[in-house]
C-alpha cells in the first residue's frame, strides 16, 4: 500500500485515506514524557514508508526515515551502537532529537523497544502484497548481498573514499545480521517462501502487541 493522504492527525485518533499503488549513545532513563516519538512506523522498508514520510511532515510532525541517515551521516555510527546493543539501554529521545514520528529503517525493526518507551504513541503499519514486497526488496535494498562475497567488492568497501557510502554499508550489514527480515543472509540463498513468511509474522506481531485503537493498518 501506499499511503496517499492523511487526512486528520490530532489527539489519540488517526484518521487516513489511502489507495492502493504499484554521536554516542546514552543509557536511558525510561520513557519520555513530554517530548519523543508521537508516531512510530512499524511497516518494513518497500511499503509505502516515503509516501508516509512527507504525509506525517506535511501535518507537522518532523519524520525519520532512513534518508535521514544520508542528510546526516554522523547518525549512522549512532546506529551501528544502537544494533550492537541489541535495542536496549538506548537513549531514544537523543537519537530522534528534532523528530516526532518515525519510519522504514533502521528504525522499524526495534519496534518493540521504541513502543516500550513510547507506550502512547500511535503505531502505523504499512503493508504491501507480501509476494510483491518481495520481489521489490530482491530488486533493490537487498541486491548488494549478491556482490558481498567478491574480494573485489570487499576491498572496493575498505577503500571507498565515500566515507557516507562506506559507512551505510557497515550500519546495514550489522543491522541485517542483528534483526533479519529475510530468511536467508545470502542473496542467493533467500526464498520467497520464507522470506514472505517473516513478513507475515512480522504484521501479525505488531497487530497483536498494539492495541486497537493505537495502531493503522
Amino acid at each position: 500500500f501506499c499511503w496517499a493522504s492523511i487526512t486528520h492527525l490530532n489527539k489519540g485518533s488517526i484518521v487516513m485515506a489511502h489507495k492502493k499503488d504499484s554521536s554516542s549513545v546514552a543509557t536511558s532513563a525510561g520513557p519520555a514524557a513530554e517530548k519523543g516519538l508521537k508516531i512510530i512506523g512499524a511497516g518494513y522498508g518497500r511499503t509505502g514508508t516515503f509516501s508516509l514520510k512527507n504525509a506525517l511532515e506535511q501535518l507537522g510532525y518532523p519524520c525519520y526515515h532512513m534518508a535521514e541517515l544520508f542528510a546526516n551521516p554522523a547518525r549512522m555510527p549512532v546506529w551501528r551502537e544502537i544494533t550492537r546493543k541489541n535495542g536496549k539501554g538506548v537513549d531514544w529521545d537523543a537519537v530522534f532529537d528534532g523528530f516526532t514520528a518515525t519510519t522504514d529503517w533502521p528504525a522499524a525493526p526495534f519496534f518493540d523497544e521504541l513502543f516500550q518507551a513510547y507506550p502512547d504513541a500511535k503505531v502505523v503499519l504499512t503493508v504491501r502484497d507480501p509476494s510483491k514486497w518481495y520481489q521489490s526488496i530482491r530488486q533493490t535494498v537487498i541486491s548488494f548481498r549478491k556482490h558481498r562475497k567478491s574480494p573485489i567488492y570487499r576491498l572496493g568497501l575498505r577503500l571507498c573514499p565515500i566515507f557516507v557510502l562506506r559507512e551505510f554499508q557497515r550500519m546495514w550489514h550489522e543491522l541485517q545480521l542483528a534483526r533479519p527480515f529475510t530468511d536467508a543472509f545470502d542473496f542467493d540463498e533467500m526464498t520467497e517462501e520464507g522470506t514472505v513468511a517473516m513478513f507475515n509474522q512480522w504484521t501479525q506481531h505488531v497487530k497483536e502487541t498494539v492495541p486497537p485503537q493505537q495502531l493503522l493498518v
